[in-house]
């Protein structure tokens, strides 16, 4: 039975597979290294960890398409606050969408 990496977690649900060191795009199970890490984790990855430190992080636009994978952070671009993927990065928004966005909120 699959379980959480994270030292100390026996959570067995919500797991998501994590992406082998240096996927830059997840094509299929080849590319899975066989660990798991729970939603709970994950989430509080994207927020607190870099890619420094090791964190693991969702592309935003593969969890819409249905991928359900972890990547090691250091194989994931974050602009603007959000993980992007080699494949998607290119979706992702620019400087001045971006700075478009948040002007709405200076009036």
């Amino acid at each position: 039975m699959e379980k959480c990496c994270i030292s100390g977690c026996k959570e067995t649900e919500n797991l998501y597979p994590i992406c082998k060191k240096g996927t830059k795009i997840y094509y299929d199970e080849d590319d899975l290294e066989g660990s798991y890490i729970c939603e709970k984790h994950l989430k509080k990855s994207e927020i607190c960890d870099t890619d420094e430190n090791g964190g693991y992080a969702r592309c935003s636009i593969c969890i819409e398409g249905g991928a359900y994978v972890a990547y090691n952070m250091e194989d994931l671009t974050n602009i603007g606050g959000t993980w992007y993927c080699e494949e998607h990065k290119q979706e992702a928004p620019t400087d001045e969408d971006l700075d478009d966005y948040e002007s709405l909120g200076d009036d």
